[in-house]
């Protein structure tokens, strides 16, 4: 194929992809985002070549591409590549010196939010405190809101009540922010609530939250909320509830096909296993969420109190945990999903 053939169907291969993403993140917090994203995550490998071939040929599209796809990475399981080339991205743009192109302060978030959930403080602070201020600059008070949101969640992950309050509250004072940035500033209202050790308060939030998703309308963010609730009442001591919850959510993480949620729903579920006197399944389940996070790249959110450690040293000798634990860890994603299914019935089955 001659060179200038070549590159016009690289660069239609790319900008198709760009256009993908970009339709993708403008449905992000409603109805219509599954069907798209399905679509996105079917390209596969071509969205990272996308992103490497804008980089060598269209950095200000790169920058647009990299804003449109934090919540790609995070579906695909797929975040260590997708923070690495986010990052490229805007080292290439800042070492150019170009003029701030669109979606600049935007695909700063998407750093930011990517390093939160590999459990990278420091830049997931760094990217996000830098948006806040790109953001300003823009005149974009949807990503400044959204940069906001992000300090929260790092505060969050250092358990600092006041500071998520305080990051949280500001999002949400901002106008014109939009949905994405409103759903998140009441999710972590909650977890401010939560973390100060006001468990009614938690609750009451979460559930402001959660029907505000619903009016969304989109099922994952709907997921979290429901995970959340379910950790709520672990930590009370309802497992009953705790279970049915978290069996409605790994439902739907297998309906959505999405890593991040089984990432965190496989530590709820081991919780309840050991709780409820099967601390063989839970250490299963604890080998198979660390091999699920190790292959995605994503770091288990920090959430409700989940003594699942403790309580198998407890219960077992610690070289049959480790043995469990990496028989659990060879487990496919399938079995680990119906294993922890499976713990979710029998815990719903035997009080009803």
């Amino acid at each position: 194929m001659p060179e200038a053939a070549r590159l016009a169907d690289e660069a239609a291969a790319a900008y198709d992809i760009l256009e993908l993403a970009e339709q993708t993140s403008a449905v992000l917090a409603g109805p219509g985002y599954e069907a798209v994203a399905r679509r996105l995550l079917g390209a596969g490998e071509r969205v990272p070549d996308a992103v490497e071939w804008l980089i060598a040929h269209d950095r200000r599209a790169a920058v647009r591409l990299v804003a449109a796809l934090p919540r790609f990475w995070q579906d695909a399981g797929l975040v260590d590549l997708g923070r690495a080339l986010t990052e490229r991205v805007l080292a290439t743009v800042d070492a150019a010196s170009l003029p701030v192109p669109p979606r600049y302060a935007a695909a700063i978030v998407a750093a930011a939010e990517l390093a939160f959930r590999q459990g990278d403080q420091a830049a997931a602070e760094a990217h996000a405190s830098r948006a806040v201020v790109a953001a300003r600059e823009a005149g974009d008070p949807e990503t400044e809101a959204l940069a906001c949101v992000n300090l929260a969640r790092v505060a969050f992950r250092a358990g600092d009540a006041a500071a998520i309050e305080r990051f949280a509250g500001q999002a949400l004072a901002i106008e014109d922010a939009g949905p994405l940035a409103r759903r998140g500033g009441l999710h972590m209202l909650a977890w401010a609530a939560h973390t100060a050790g006001d468990l009614d308060e938690a609750e009451r939030r979460f559930e402001a939250s959660l029907a505000y998703r619903r009016e969304l309308g989109d099922r994952f963010s709907v997921a979290v909320e429901i995970a959340n609730l379910g950790d709520l009442a672990f930590e009370r001591g309802n497992l009953v509830d705790a279970a049915r919850r978290h069996a409605a959510v790994l439902s739907m993480a297998r309906d959505l096909d999405n890593r991040y949620l089984v990432v965190n729903e496989l530590p709820s579920l081991a919780a309840i296993a050991v709780r409820s006197g099967d601390p063989e399944a839970a250490a299963r389940l604890l080998g198979a969420a660390d091999a699920v996070a190790e292959a995605s790249g994503i770091v288990p959110d920090p959430g409700a109190d989940r003594p699942v450690e403790a309580e198998l040293a407890e219960r077992l000798e610690p070289a049959v945990v480790v043995s469990l634990r990496t028989e659990g860890a060879r487990l496919g994603l399938a079995e680990a999903m119906s294993l922890a299914m499976s713990v979710a019935s029998r815990m719903t089955s035997e009080r009803e």
